[in-house]
């Protein structure tokens, strides 16, 4: 009788163990497909996602031709920045100000043609609020939501808003 109850304890510690590894997972997937998930669903948000992502290594390496790839006209005249020459100034400043920049997608949803990608984007900034050197780098938390649209065969981001 007592190998049934080992046999029984074995089965129910397996089942109480698989519950504590696949419930997360299962839960994690239904938020994703729920919409607003963080995984592309198709391939028009992994370009969108991808133009994103090119636009932020284009403010890191400074690359004026990542930032024109990355970007719609209407947004370069929108923020300032129209030329390369421009571009190249500002994101000078940017890298020189910076340090273990990471970008993570929170979000990706569509509405008509535009597709929305949500980022919380983190730093060490190493100047103040008037580009002095600060003497230990402050930890920076920012959210950004860009709206990427289609731009000829490409996307590009369109417009962007932060907290």
């Amino acid at each position: 009788m007592w190998i049934v109850w080992v046999v029984i304890g074995v089965v129910v510690l397996g089942m109480v163990i698989a519950a504590i590894v696949l419930i997360p997972m299962l839960l994690t997937s239904l938020v994703g497909a729920a919409g607003g998930g963080t995984e592309p669903g198709d391939a028009d948000e992994r370009a969108a996602v991808d133009a994103v992502e090119l636009y932020d290594d284009a403010w890191s390496e400074v690359d004026c031709d990542k930032f024109f790839a990355a970007t719609t006209e209407s947004f370069r005249a929108q923020i300032g920045l129209p030329d390369c020459a421009a571009f190249e100034g500002e994101a000078q400043g940017f890298s020189e100000s910076i340090d273990d920049y990471d970008i993570e997608v929170t979000g990706i949803t569509r509405a008509g043609g535009t597709i929305t990608v949500a980022t919380t984007e983190t730093y060490l900034s190493l100047t103040d609020d008037e580009n002095q050197p600060l003497a230990t780098p402050e930890p920076t938390e920012v959210h950004y939501e860009y709206y990427v649209v289609a731009d000829g065969e490409r996307w590009a981001i369109d417009d962007a808003a932060s907290d």
